[in-house]
């Protein structure tokens, strides 16, 4: 639905030009006068259905997604989560270390003299 209301007001395909006060109340005004055009007219969507597709050609995701779960996670799901949530957490760790050790450094030397 987005798509043909998109098709139809070009303001939705630009870049914004507005404060985000103007800019929020737009899509859904749009959507207002979209309905109100086919409640008077329910054959001025057709000239929109023909739009071309921007992601024509792009072939659907392919690869497994998972299944749905039929309730909350038990214990070893839970477990297993965490393991790989930190597993993640660790080498994003030691990459940012080695990042840290492999830059060159540059050595400020500073000094402070006390009166007595």
């Amino acid at each position: 639905v987005f798509g043909v209301v998109k098709n139809r007001w070009e303001i939705l395909d630009c870049t914004p030009k507005y404060a985000m006060e103007v800019q929020a109340p737009i899509p859904p005004g749009l959507a207002a006068v979209h309905n109100f055009i086919l409640k008077i007219d329910s054959s001025d969507l057709q000239h929109y259905l023909g739009a071309q597709d921007p992601m024509a050609g792009v072939p659907p995701a392919s690869h497994d997604i998972g299944q749905l779960s039929e309730g909350p996670a038990n214990r070893t799901e839970k477990t297993r989560a965490e393991q790989q949530r930190d597993g993640i957490a660790q080498g994003m760790w030691d990459d940012y270390q080695h990042l840290l050790y492999s830059w060159p450094r540059k050595v400020t030397v500073r000094y402070i003299f006390y009166r007595i």
